[in-house]
């Protein structure tokens, strides 16, 4: 089977336009496939040398050195082909990228490389620093690539002890190694640039300093430096509250115009645990526009505020006063919109109730969304498939959770998504954790094959 000649365009950016060794060198094998090294030059551009199958069959040091850069690459979102073998059929799995050792810990098999275009796996170091011992046996993954899926794991164990193996990742290692060594270069050479850099200002600093003497202007403004008086710029927060400051007064004028408005409050934990209260008020603007009115809804945020305590009479209070520090009539207010909590919409002692007392004509309206999100929740629970179904996927969660060790297992075989605990009053929630098994459950199921296996508790049997 001939390789293909162009792929993909090429994954080395301009790594790779580079002049391969006169054809020549003797230490070089022929080139297969009738190519001479300009032809390889060429080709070699335009094929994704990712995949070690469109490598050439001889390798020269300029391409070794870039493909010792680019390192093996893996794709393990792909969906690998069935291959049908004595009546079975088989496939690539993502968990050969492992080896598991005697005492149960498991090492990446960084060497291991599959190739999309031919369905089979190479040894990334074995294929680009082949050995040449005639007393060494040659492994197909340094050659044609290896495809035996019912006898993979028994190949790659015999293969990554053999010693050809070993040799070729000695090797491999050494050229990674020698090529970090130019970082380390870059890294001194810059070092040598930021000192020549604080040199220069240095200097810098003491001829003003010399003429400060001379001249007042630069005096005076080399004394307001060392007095702090030349602080304040516009990133500053000085500036900055004060740009705050007069975008409130003039949000205020706008909302004291309309003089009719609705209140949106609602109150969420922060990333400290702190319960902030948010409050928004809706309201008609009538300015206008280019001499007509044009009637606008508008919402403006106005601020959060800390709450010690989430009760009706508490969160009314704090609206009440928010209200008046703003200086906003709470007699013009003409709606309400909060969530379906007790303590927002108790018919005594709810927020809405106690400020209908204030303002009879402040109509409560709650929020639809969240209503919506408790209608699917309760119709939800009258399915004994649905309960079935989403406490599957709750008990799925809680296993992969229950502990690091197993959070780890489940990160090494799920990369994409992770699976989430949802929320009781969100139903949306819950697309997020069926989305999480709905495209990984193979790779779930082996997850929870190796939990199983690594653990003796009944929960996942």
């Amino acid at each position: 089977q001939s390789k293909p000649q162009s792929v993909v365009e090429n994954v080395f950016n301009e790594n790779l336009d580079i002049a391969l060794p006169p054809s020549s060198e003797k230490s070089e094998k022929p080139i297969s496939h009738n190519l001479d090294s300009t032809t390889i030059l060429n080709v070699v551009k335009d094929i994704d040398l990712s995949d070690p199958y469109n490598w050439p069959d001889s390798i020269n040091s300029y391409l070794r050195v870039d493909l010792v850069k680019l390192g093996p690459r893996r794709n393990i979102n792909i969906k690998y082909p069935i291959s049908s073998i004595d009546k079975t059929e088989r496939q690539f799995s993502n968990s050969l990228y492992s080896r598991k050792l005697s005492n149960g810990e498991f090492i990446d098999r960084q060497w291991l490389v599959y190739s999309v275009s031919s369905d089979r796996v190479y040894c990334f170091c074995c294929k680009l620093f082949p050995s040449h011992a005639t007393n060494l046996r040659i492994s197909s993954l340094a050659t044609v690539g290896l495809r035996d899926w019912k006898h993979i794991s028994e190949r790659l164990k015999m293969h990554e002890i053999s010693q050809a193996h070993i040799k070729s990742a000695i090797d491999w290692s050494e050229l990674r190694q020698r090529l970090g060594k130019l970082e380390t270069i870059d890294k001194a050479h810059q070092i040598l640039i930021e000192k020549e850099k604080n040199h220069w200002r240095e200097v810098l600093k003491r001829l003003m300093e010399m003429f400060a003497k001379f001249d007042p202007f630069i005096f005076e403004h080399l004394k307001k430096i060392r007095d702090h008086k030349t602080h304040t710029h516009y990133l500053g927060h000085d500036i900055q509250n004060e740009l705050i400051e007069i975008m409130a007064s003039e949000i205020n004028k706008i909302i004291k115009s309309a003089k009719y408005y609705a209140i949106i409050m609602d109150c969420t934990p922060d990333i400290s645990r702190q319960e902030q209260l948010s409050l928004v008020i809706r309201i008609v603007d009538m300015s206008l526009d280019d001499e007509f009115t044009n009637p606008t809804i508008k919402e403006f945020f106005i601020d959060f505020t800390n709450i010690c305590s989430s009760t009706g009479l508490n969160l009314s209070n704090v609206l009440l006063k928010k209200l008046k520090d703003y200086d906003i009539d709470i007699a013009d207010c003409c709606g309400q919109g909060y969530d379906n909590g007790a303590n927002m919409v108790g018919q005594y002692k709810g927020v809405q109730s106690r400020i209908l007392n204030q303002n009879p004509r402040a109509l409560f309206m709650p929020c639809w969304a969240q209503s919506l999100n408790l209608v699917l929740k309760d119709t939800a629970k009258t399915s004994a498939r649905a309960m079935h179904f989403f406490g599957s996927i709750e008990r799925i969660f809680t296993i992969f959770s229950a502990s690091t060790a197993r959070w780890g297992i489940f990160k090494k075989y799920c990369h994409q998504w992770t699976v989430k605990k949802w929320s009781e009053t969100r139903w949306e929630s819950r697309h997020s954790s069926v989305k999480a098994i709905r495209f990984q459950v193979k790779e779930i199921i082996d997850a929870l094959d190796e939990i199983n296996e690594t653990t003796n508790d009944s929960m996942i049997s």
